[in-house]
């Protein structure tokens, strides 16, 4: 089963990674719809940029009901290069990053979450194999932080698969 990553970055050459910036308040980073068939989550991560120290602010992955509008992202392959092209594609309703707004959720499960310094630090869960969370048809899985101070950038990815 091939597996995909879904990363902010260019499409065209030099195919640089983007940073998101985050500003004050609730944002969605990066988010994943399953489409036609449920994604199981390999693997997240998110790193930040800052110069100065500053107080620790939640950052969560989450399964949940409704789409962030978003900056459209289509994955790319990550375990298999021979494998197709992943059904969570991209689309300011779908798959994609920098919510410019959060929607309003009805349901929302938060499957891992941590606290992440604003000057550099990182966070990389990689989950086992028989306990992958699920992101169900017709949901969402989200990179969300809360962030309370000056605007930060954050660089971040989710890799999955589809069943």
């Amino acid at each position: 089963m091939p597996q995909y990553i879904a990363q902010p970055r260019a499409t065209s050459a030099p195919f640089e990674l983007i940073e998101v910036a985050l500003a004050n308040g609730l944002k969605t980073a990066l988010q994943i719809k399953a489409v036609t068939k449920d994604v199981r989550i390999c693997a997240w991560s998110i790193s930040t940029d800052g110069a100065a120290a500053g107080t620790p602010f939640p950052v969560e992955l989450c399964i949940c009901d409704v789409a962030a509008t978003v900056t459209t992202l289509t994955p790319d392959l990550w375990e298999n290069e021979d494998g197709t092209a992943a059904l969570a594609v991209g689309g300011t309703s779908a798959t994609g990053y920098n919510a410019s707004a959060e929607g309003t959720l009805t349901t929302q499960r938060i499957v891992d979450s941590t606290e992440l310094r604003p000057d550099g630090d990182k966070y990389v869960m990689w989950f086992p194999l028989k306990e992958r969370p699920k992101c169900p048809v017709s949901s969402f899985a989200r990179i969300r932080t809360h962030y309370t101070a000056a605007t930060v950038n954050v660089n971040c990815y989710i890799i999955f698969d589809e069943e």
